[in-house]
């Protein structure tokens, strides 16, 4: 046959003896040997890479025997793992043998924009990201196929960084943290204790969605498909105080003012001549009798109605 040879040890033999023939594989071309037969009815079936070199014995020869020999490219198989085939595929997916001498090329997809390549490692290497391959899908190729191969993938979800930022005059919280590509992403922020948002950037432009300056809002960006973030500002609350004199006597602070969270107002009480202070309400709720002299501070953490209330 061709690719290989065949050689005759013993090219006469008396009548009943033995003969022998060395049939020969052509290794550097990738061939083994794949059958022998002979016109007496003999035959050996091989097949493997490594039945490169056999003795083939011809037992009581009794007639002029030909021997014939048939030679096979080597078959190696590549191993192929998918450690993550719910989110992206490589091509061929299943596990075959290939011809010596073939480039073999493996085609690696990620199922969609939201999930990249995280890992690609042949015959037990670890390939470098960005140098070796490119995350968003690429083709490895097992050039000139000579022996056995693996080579195995993997496929990870694209992570956004959700960040905020507070500036340095307020005081306020927001949920940061990292999404996954396609989720929805809440930016829950709520100003401290005493303060509420003032103005809010989402991705450096302003949101005129809200107006309201409450002490908390959500913002959702829907369909993550990128890095985000919020800058937030607040302001210090802000509380109207309306003072209401009855009857004879002067209050300090009368009629309508405002008071800044935290920040105290004084108040002073002067009963004119023959009155006394009689009642000292804050929301309705009565203080005459926590007075221990014609003075009150009170100090600011909500709106304020205050009645004063001299009396004979």
């Amino acid at each position: 046959g061709t690719n290989g040879t065949l050689t005759v040890v013993t090219a006469t033999v008396n009548h009943g003896d033995s003969a022998f023939v060395q049939v020969v594989a052509d290794v550097a071309n990738g061939y083994h040997i794949a059958e022998i037969t002979d016109n007496a009815g003999g035959s050996l079936t091989l097949g493997e890479n490594t039945d490169t070199d056999v003795m083939y014995g011809l037992g009581d020869v009794q007639q002029d025997i030909e021997v014939c020999a048939t030679f096979a490219h080597n078959l190696y198989p590549i191993t192929v793992v998918n450690q993550n085939p719910e989110i992206g595929t490589i091509v061929p997916s299943v596990d075959s043998s290939w011809t010596w001498g073939e480039d073999v090329p493996f085609v690696i997809t990620p199922s969609s924009e939201c999930y990249v390549i995280s890992e690609i490692t042949v015959d037990g290497a670890t390939l470098t990201a960005g140098t070796d391959y490119t995350i968003t899908g690429d083709t490895y190729t097992f050039m000139n196929v000579v022996d056995e191969h693996s080579i195995t993938v993997g496929f990870d979800t694209v992570v956004y960084k959700m960040t905020a930022t507070i500036d340095p005059a307020s005081s306020a919280t927001v949920t940061t943290g990292e999404a996954n590509c396609g989720q929805n992403w809440d930016f829950v922020m709520e100003a401290a204790e005493g303060q509420h948002l003032a103005m809010i950037f989402v991705d450096y432009v302003l949101d005129t969605v809200f107006t309201n300056q409450e002490d908390t809002y959500t913002y959702t960006v829907e369909d993550v498909h990128g890095d985000h973030n919020v800058i937030v500002y607040t302001a210090i609350d802000e509380y109207a105080v309306n003072v209401t004199t009855i009857g004879e006597g002067v209050t300090n602070i009368d009629g309508d003012t405002t008071a800044v969270y935290n920040t105290t107002l004084d108040f002073t009480f002067t009963p004119n001549a023959c009155n006394e202070l009689v009642s000292f309400t804050i929301n309705d709720v009565e203080f005459i009798d926590s007075l221990s002299s014609l003075a009150y501070t009170w100090t600011a953490t909500e709106d304020a109605i205050v009645v004063v209330t001299y009396d004979s």
